[in-house]
Order: structure tokens, then C-alpha cells, then sequence
């Protein structure tokens, strides 16, 4: 999706938000990318607020660069998926994992992926017996696998991460944690893609 900005006047840098949540959308429910064409909207007292936005949409010069873009792999890549409680939900997160990676052409990170995502719902089932979502990103080479999970009763941490659980992680990972939300907790891992 290319969206002109060339006639655009934006007023308050705050503006710029709606393409990274319209992006994050997009890229959500269709894996759709959108490519921002820039000109006088994007200069002057906005730059520095682009370059952010930079990070999550592709901002190109031109409508014959903008269109040359979208055949290129996008920027980012992101997967949102609701998982059933119980003992299924691995299962389906393995497999929802090694589908995601083969259509974005990462099959050498199914492998090791699928194994993070196993071990991170699992935790969380053992603690939480919930449904959880399962994000999977894959930006500038790196493949982000979360499980979040709502707040209910106990504690996600690092140290509640059982020790088999945290050598399969930590040999895997390029780094791994926990981090609280408003509703509850992340569990997350970061996965290099091979050159």
C-alpha cells in the first residue's frame, strides 16, 4: 500500500503515529507493507520524527522508488496469533511459527524458533493456564518470538523460568527476558536470521 504525502501539510509531529499503527495494522491483517512517498510533509522540524517512523515504515522519495520498494521484502514483518489453553497451545504455536517462517522465507529459522516458541508457552501454560498470544516480528534480520499473556494470579520473571527451559533459551537466543505490561506479561526471545 503507498500512501503520497507529497501534498500533504502535517501540523504536529504527533500525526506521524497513525502510519506506525496503520502499518502495524496492515502488516497484522494482511501483510500488507505500507510505503510512505515523503516531500515537504516529512522535512523541515518533522525530520528527526521520521527517522524514527523510518524504523517501522519504508519512506521513499519518489512514486517510481516507492513502487521499486514494493517488490523489495519488507521492512518488517508481524504475526499476532490467539492460542488455545491447555496443553494444544504448544502445538499450536509450533505450528503456526513454522507457517509464518515459510512464507517469509526464513525456513532456516523454523528449526530454533519453533523450539522457543514451545518453551515459552509452555512456561506460560504452567503458570497461567490461559489463552495466550503468540507476535512473531521479523525486523532487520532479527526474529522476535513473544508470548504475552494476561496477569491473573503469579509472577513471570526470569527467575520463575524453570532451568531446562533457560538453558534451551539462552543457547538459542541471541537474548531473551520478561516484561511487564498493563495487563500482564511478555515472555520474549530475539533469534539472529543467518546472512
Amino acid at each position: 500500500m503507498v500512501v503520497d504525502l507529497q501534498l500533504v501539510a502535517i501540523q504536529h509531529p504527533v500525526a506521524l503515529n497513525i502510519f506506525a499503527v496503520a502499518a502495524r495494522q496492515a502488516a497484522i491483517w494482511s501483510g500488507t507493507e505500507l510505503v510512505l512517498i515523503s516531500g515537504p510533509a516529512l522535512e523541515g522540524r518533522l525530520k528527526s520524527r521520521v527517522r524514527v517512523l523510518g524504523n517501522f515504515v519504508r519512506i521513499c522519495p519518489n512514486l517510481s522508488v516507492a513502487l521499486a520498494a514494493v517488490h523489495q521484502p519488507p521492512l518488517r514483518r508481524l504475526s499476532v496469533e490467539l492460542l488455545p489453553s491447555g496443553r494444544v497451545a504448544a502445538s499450536s504455536a509450533r505450528r503456526h511459527v513454522a507457517e509464518r517462517l515459510n512464507q517469509w522465507d526464513c525456513g532456516v529459522l523454523t528449526e530454533d524458533a519453533v523450539a522457543v516458541a514451545a518453551e515459552l508457552v509452555h512456561h506460560v501454560i504452567q503458570i497461567f493456564a490461559i489463552e495466550p498470544v503468540l507476535r512473531l516480528e521479523l525486523r532487520q534480520s532479527l526474529l522476535t518470538v513473544a508470548i504475552a499473556h494476561r496477569q491473573i494470579a503469579g509472577t513471570t520473571d526470569e527467575a520463575s523460568i524453570d532451568p531446562l527451559s533457560r538453558r534451551i533459551l539462552t543457547g538459542i537466543a541471541q537474548t531473551w527476558g520478561t516484561s511487564a505490561t498493563q495487563t500482564g506479561t511478555v515472555v520474549w526471545c530475539v533469534l539472529r536470521v543467518p546472512a
